[in-house]
């Protein structure tokens, strides 16, 4: 799996993958739309700038990344011909795109990755065998995770039923661990439910994807969540009881901060005057979920102060092991007041 300190780019540009030169910073966090890369609205139209430039921007400075391509909204061409569509809410917007079940379009979906993955690029030949493409966040037909942001519509339909909706889930899933088999693939998961009360929603996926990637013969899959902060998500809420019972069932986490500390943007819940550093995220994280994966803001890993606290974690990352808890979860207190989880 990925480990280390990720700079995250921003939707569908790298302009900040020149500072990957900065050691602190382990990768780059690539994310771009299917929209942005097949732009086509009657018939396909690939256009593979942004994955060159990725590619590009990672073997110039020798470091690893990862991409998240969000298939939530397909190209009109792919919406156009699929059997059920619905109008969620995304980002305060609505969009009309299919439902995470809708036959066609996933069948879309599976094509696509394996175009991503075979799509010749860089020093290394076809994506997926490039050493330094490390992971993929998997995006769903419709969804962008398992969490209620746009779920919330979904369960409302009158066509809707886990069944089905697993079904779809685990092709999403499938498309990319099949397309990608050496790369980790991890998923995002928040609070979701649905009118079943027991098992819920969210209980119930993660009891469902841990027993269809348990490793043997498909790879297990990573759970991920884009709002971490220092105290974010605590073990004992909603969200922490997802990570913790997606970990005993062997999977592993993945953290992208829910905004920039220095910023104290862009993420919309209330930043407490002892939040305010990255450090905060890295001791809660890898102290309560041993996760080694963390997706942060260019501000925060680019300011000049927090530079020896993020080299400390990045070294101490470096030398971790794989997945779980990596081994002994205390170093020396450097300076700028990191603590390494003593």
């Amino acid at each position: 799996m990925p480990t280390g300190v990720f700079l995250l780019g921003g939707l569908g540009t790298t302009t900040t993958i020149g500072n990957l030169a900065n050691d602190p910073i382990t990768g780059y966090a690539g994310r771009v739309s299917w929209t942005q890369v097949d732009t086509g609205t009657v018939s396909k139209n690939l256009v593979w700038t942004y994955i060159d430039a990725l590619v590009n921007g990672a073997e110039t400075y020798q470091k690893p990344f990862t991409l998240c391509v969000h298939t939530i909204v397909p190209p009109p061409y792919i919406v156009s011909a699929a059997d059920e569509t619905y109008t969620p809410v995304i980002a305060g917007d609505e969009y009309t795109t299919p439902v995470p079940w809708d036959s066609p379009s996933l069948a879309s979906q599976e094509a696509f990755a394996l175009e991503l993955a075979a799509h010749v690029t860089g020093a290394h030949g076809a994506l997926k065998d490039n050493p330094l493409f490390v992971g993929v966040r998997t995006s769903l037909i419709g969804l962008k995770g398992l969490d209620e942001d746009e779920g919330d519509e979904m369960t409302a339909l009158a066509t809707y039923n886990r069944t089905d909706f697993w079904t779809g889930v685990k092709r999403s899933m499938h498309a990319w661990a099949d397309a990608f088999p050496a790369q980790a693939i991890y998923v995002e998961m928040a609070p979701f439910d649905d009118n079943t009360p027991s098992p819920s929603l969210d209980a119930w996926l993660i009891d469902q994807y841990t027993a269809e990637f348990d490793g043997d013969p498909y790879q297990r899959i990573g759970v991920f969540m884009e709002s971490q902060k220092g105290y974010i998500p605590a073990p004992t809420g909603g969200a922490g009881v997802n990570l913790l019972h997606a970990i005993s069932h062997g999977s592993y986490v993945l953290f992208q901060a829910c905004g920039s500390w220095l910023a104290r943007s862009p993420c919309g819940l209330v930043w407490p005057a002892d939040d305010y550093w990255p450090e905060n995220g890295f001791n809660l994280g890898y102290g309560a979920y041993g996760c080694t994966y963390y997706e942060y803001y260019n501000s925060d890993l680019t300011n000049a102060p927090w530079q020896t606290m993020l080299q400390q974690w990045h070294d101490f990352f470096a030398g971790a092991g794989a997945i779980g808890r990596p081994g002994p979860a205390s170093l020396s207190a450097g300076t700028s007041g990191s603590s390494l989880m003593q």
